[in-house]
């Protein structure tokens, strides 16, 4: 059995870790594998009990996590890194192995500090470089490493996310929609938000296309406040500046896992409005839960919700406005959306992307 060691500190953050929640697990049974990261995090998920952890606790993307992640890799056959911040010097894994979910800091080059830039261009062509083959979550990342990095098309391998749909599901039981509901002091009509508040996320232009729409329906944005380039200050800017937009407005911070189908199965519609994404799971979760959805017609958004969403321009505020009133005010239409949706959900599992890890990862040996 090989001996597969998994860089797991960022098993809480947004999109990679639900990426790494589902996979480790499913991958459990095939390699003995061991799990790098904070283990206070770690061990919060039951099926850790069976894998063993390595405590490290130093920040993504940092000086100290190329002086201190080398060292704490054990004699190994592979070493996955889950992103692109990977070990710049030599390891003890005898093959390496990445999985690229977006090229953003490339896309958006310019708006980084000189530091970041060097920094970022070191880290995402080594991670290729080094590695046997790269994951990518999308033909759209695929087309993007390709458009900004010179490298063996061959190397890339497209293997899409999941939905666990026993977990994403419509939920009805009254008990728990108001145990939720009091939980959170939610509104009774809401437009839903879910991820984190970096400036691709687009937010600002949602917030303010949600200031168009029925006085009655508020926004619901679920998500920690985090970022690798700068939380969006212009949001809060945006917010203090108009004491009625800030009304309308509910900050959840994290929610937990088991209560994020219930802020779905309550929402009226999920906007997701991002300018980037290499791929993008709120919108799966939301159309498992029965929730209509509006999102961007740009980067990998039309390829992962193909024709279960409403899609806008994501620039153009007055745009998002219309799109969200369109779901809102046309059941039929919006009823049509979550038809496709059940349809388009048998695309993404995650038992068939461990089957693809699996299979890159053997061919590797």
């Amino acid at each position: 059995m090989k001996k597969i060691v998994i860089d797991a500190r960022m098993i809480n953050h947004s999109g990679i870790g639900k990426c790494l929640q589902n996979l480790i697990p499913l991958l459990a049974g095939t390699y003995r594998i061991i799990l790098i990261g904070n283990k206070n995090e770690i061990t919060e998920y039951p099926w850790s009990r069976h894998i063993s952890l390595i405590h490290l606790d130093c920040p993504i993307l940092s000086i100290q996590e190329q002086l201190r992640l080398p060292l704490a890799i054990p004699d190994s056959d592979l070493f996955w890194s889950p992103q692109y911040n990977v070990p710049l010097f030599p390891i003890k894994a005898v093959k390496r192995l990445v999985t690229i979910h977006d090229v953003y800091h490339l896309s958006y080059y310019n708006s980084l500090s000189i530091s970041k830039k060097a920094y970022v261009n070191i880290v995402i062509n080594a991670s290729i470089a080094l590695s046997g083959k790269v994951l990518v979550d999308s033909v759209f990342t695929k087309a993007e490493i390709l458009k900004y990095i010179k490298v063996d098309e061959r190397k890339l391998v497209v293997n899409y996310n999941g939905v666990d749909t026993s977990v994403f599901r419509r939920i009805t039981d009254r008990a728990t929609l108001d145990e939720v509901i009091k939980k959170y002091n939610l509104p009774a009509k809401y437009v839903l938000y879910v991820g984190n508040v970096k400036p691709n996320k687009n937010l600002k232009r949602l917030m303010k296309a949600v200031a168009q729409i029925d006085r009655e329906y508020r926004i619901v944005i679920v998500g920690k406040k985090e970022g690798f380039i700068t939380e969006d200050s212009e949001l809060f800017e945006l917010m203090t500046s108009n004491p009625e937009l800030n009304e309308r407005v509910v900050f959840t911070g994290r929610v937990d896992d088991a209560d994020l189908p219930v802020f779905y199965s309550l929402a009226s519609v999920l906007a997701f409005p991002s300018i980037y994404e290499g791929f993008g799971l709120p919108p799966l979760e939301a159309m498992a839960c029965g929730c209509p959805c509006v999102v961007s017609a740009i980067a990998s958004i039309p390829e992962i919700c193909g024709n279960a969403a409403h899609y806008v321009n994501p620039y153009d505020v007055d745009d998002i406005a219309q799109g969200i009133n369109e779901v809102l005010s046309n059941s039929a239409y919006s009823g049509m959306l979550l038809r496709n949706g059940i349809e388009r959900l048998g695309l993404f599992d995650w038992n068939r992307s461990a089957g693809k890890v699996r299979e890159v990862i053997d061919s590797l040996f």
